[in-house]
Order: C-alpha cells, then sequence, then structure tokens
C-alpha cells in the first residue's frame, strides 16, 4: 500500500487562547519528527513518503503535483487545535481532486 503522510503548513495556524503572536513564535524549524517515526516504522511493509509542508509558497501546488506522481492509496495528516483550518484544506483539496483516496487525520487533539 502507498502511504503519503502530509505535514500541513503553519501559516494559517490560529493561537487559540494564547497571546497575540503565539502561533510564529512556536513553530519549529525541525522536520516533522512524529510523522518521520510513523514513516520508519510504515515502511517495513508499505511504499510511504512524507511531504513536509512548512514550505515557501505553492505548498498546495506542490502536495498535489506529489500526490499525481506517487499516486498513494492513504493521505494521513497530523493535527493540533490550531492548525485545523489548514488540515481542513489539505484534506478538501485532496478529496476534491481524488475521492479514491483514503484519508486519515491523528495527532494529540
Amino acid at each position: 500500500m502507498k502511504v503519503l503522510l502530509i505535514q500541513p503548513p503553519h501559516d494559517k495556524a490560529i493561537a487559540l487562547g494564547c497571546r497575540q503572536g503565539y502561533s510564529e513564535d512556536a513553530r519549529s524549524p525541525l522536520p516533522p519528527l512524529g510523522l518521520l517515526c510513523l514513516a520508519g516504522y510504515l515502511k517495513k511493509n508499505h511504499d510511504v513518503k512524507v511531504l513536509d509542508m512548512v514550505l515557501p509558497n505553492g505548498y498546495f501546488e506542490q502536495m498535489l503535483s506529489m500526490i499525481d506522481i506517487f499516486k498513494p492509496d492513504i493521505v494521513g495528516v497530523p493535527s493540533i487545535i490550531g492548525l485545523w483550518p489548514t488540515v481542513i484544506k489539505v484534506l478538501n483539496l485532496v478529496k476534491e481532486k481524488y475521492l479514491f483516496i483514503r484519508t486519515v487525520v491523528g495527532g494529540p487533539n
């Protein structure tokens, strides 16, 4: 099975109940370690790719291009409450263009 794990962009993050500017300050320049660990485990039995969308502009086009090339059976996206609007956008884009792809959301919230 082909699995694509997507780290959603943080540019539209919402800091619920936190001071203004918290979302920008809390962003990590590190790669998505949780997704990379999951990918490492899944690679034993599946073809897995990770797309880190914490990139400059054009990331949604890059995501759709990667899906066209890789043709995953499943797309997984982690989420925290502050990223929920962006996660919904990612999932809607996937489902609008690729009805056959299963989508999965996980994370601490």
